[in-house]
């Protein structure tokens, strides 16, 4: 092949260039923009565009300060034919369900039923630790509320269905499909390790300290005194105001249960609870609410290890104390910001897995406004999307422009391999083995990155779409690399050697 044709992927190139680069340009927040009324206006302009921008159908954001607040919904319930959101309609929220399964168990601290620094083991009346190499008998409460107890199982994903039998008890001896048995895998107070395995001793302590199942104790104790009426921790019997999930294409997905995994990641909630939540953290209230001593809401709100609290995490923002939590599930991505004291915090909701990149670009905008900061790790981000991004597009044409110019060594070749080979028929089968081949990895590719077969293992909440096509130019290179390994080779008698 002559090197000049290289020239041809000039034009692929230079159109990578001009749209990855476009990833890189930064929202500007108007200088005009001030008050609390200016700043939903921009939202109303701006929420829009991040919705086409991500492939996600519909998103809601709420914002608060002091005793002002503003809700906004932008797009549908999902996508297609889906109705408009509003105030009630109920998204999957994830891991921000760890923070009010956190004030559960401090609610049990505020009574005197359990103490933060007590062994947890101490108050479980059907569980224990499996025997290992590290004393169980020394995780505390405390521990476990901030992932520092040494506990595995980093996170539970949904499943298409779950056995409405399935206990707590289940969950934890691994008894249920895809589910690994909780152990200690490192020594408690060690350090931080992110743990849902570690919320399932909490929801099991919940459960035999207050005699009740979890999901009744949080919407009795939490969920009721906060307003939070259309909140629970699962999805229950369908409702006219369920949305939809959603992948980082804008492809609609099934309803992904948590079953009996509820404190690490299964409630469900609307904007207008989370609005009241909201404005009841940012104003420190939730204490008053839930009847916790004043030196309970200091320690709950104190940072850890690292960057997390006890169902929270913790950020310094230009001299500000920042708190929330986010979450991402299939469908779903969620999160929740405060700053306690100043009376200021926000919420995104949104019923795509590209919210995972949404939900980032408003918390810049929101923490640009407040606190005149930025987060370092979204323009890393930003800069990780645009390589994507330009790989994307680069791979699949080099990929293919191989393959084809393999395809013309091919046929240039033909005739004297049959001569060469001395069937014909030889030859036949070739072709045909080309065929099945370049087949079978298109049709394996599209299977693989574009369908629900593989769904969650491979095609993760967290997997830029742009990334799919990554790896159809990665697929074309190595299929090129199978096939030349096969192709005819003219001998230097017959005629100069095809330069593959």
């Amino acid at each position: 092949m002559r090197k000049r044709w290289y020239l041809l992927l000039v034009l692929p190139a230079a159109v990578a260039l001009l749209v990855s680069q476009r990833e890189l340009r930064d929202t500007k927040l108007p200088a005009t923009v001030r008050s609390t009324e200016q700043f939903a206006a921009f939202l109303d302009t701006r929420a829009p565009q991040l919705l086409l921008r991500y492939r996600v159908p519909g998103v809601c954001v709420g914002l608060v300060e002091g005793d002002l607040d503003h809700r906004g919904c932008y797009g549908k319930a999902r996508s297609g034919d889906g109705r408009p959101l509003d105030g009630r309609s109920r998204f999957g929220v994830a891991s921000v369900s760890k923070t009010f399964a956190a004030m559960s168990v401090l609610t049990l601290a505020a009574r005197g039923s359990v103490g933060l620094d007590d062994p947890v083991e101490r108050h479980l009346d059907s569980w224990r630790f499996p025997d290992g190499r590290y004393q169980a008998s020394k995780v505390t409460i405390r521990q476990l509320l901030t992932h520092t107890a040494g506990v595995g199982v980093p996170s539970y994903g949904g499943a298409l269905s779950t056995s409405r039998a399935e206990t707590t008890r289940d969950v934890l001896e691994g008894r249920t499909t895809g589910r690994e048995p909780v152990r200690l895998i490192a020594p408690p107070g060690s350090g931080f390790r992110y743990s849902g395995g570690g919320y399932m001793v909490l929801q099991l302590l919940v459960e035999d300290v207050a005699s009740m199942p979890f999901e009744r104790f949080v919407t009795e104790n939490i969920f009721r005194p906060l307003a939070m009426r259309d909140t629970s921790f699962s999805w229950g019997p369908g409702r006219g105001t369920d949305t939809t999930g959603h992948d980082v294409a804008g492809r609609r997905l099934p309803t992904y249960e948590y079953g009996a995994a509820m404190a690490p990641g299964s409630m469900v909630t609307t904007a207008d609870d989370m609005l009241r939540f909201v404005s009841a953290f940012a104003n420190a209230r939730v204490a008053r609410v839930l009847q916790w001593p004043e030196p309970l809401w200091n320690d709950y709100i104190a940072p850890a290890q690292g960057r997390y609290g006890m169902g929270l995490t913790i950020a310094d923002a230009n001299g500000h104390l920042v708190l929330g939590h986010a979450g991402t599930t299939m469908g779903y991505d969620a999160g929740f910001t405060a700053l306690p004291g100043e009376g200021t915090g926000w919420f995104v909701l949104a019923n795509g897995n590209g919210g995972v990149f949404l939900k980032p670009e408003l918390d810049r905008l929101f923490l640009e406004w407040k606190t005149q900061s930025n987060d370092p790790r979204h323009g890393v981000v930003k800069v990780l999307r645009a390589i994507v991004l330009f790989l994307a597009i680069v791979l699949p044409a080099v990929g293919g422009f191989l393959l084809v110019s393999l395809g013309f060594a091919w046929a240039a070749g033909r005739r004297s391999f049959a001569a060469v080979r001395g069937s014909r028929a030889f030859a036949k089968a070739l072709r045909t083995l080309r065929a099945v081949l370049v087949s079978a990895v298109l049709v394996f590719w599209l299977v693989f990155f574009h369908t629900d077969a593989f769904y969650p293992a491979f095609t993760t909440a967290w997997m830029p779409y742009a990334f799919r096509y990554v790896t159809l130019g990665v697929a074309l290179f190595l299929l090129r690399g199978v096939l030349s390994s096969i192709a005819p080779r003219v001998s230097e008698t017959e005629g100069s050697r095809l330069k593959v």
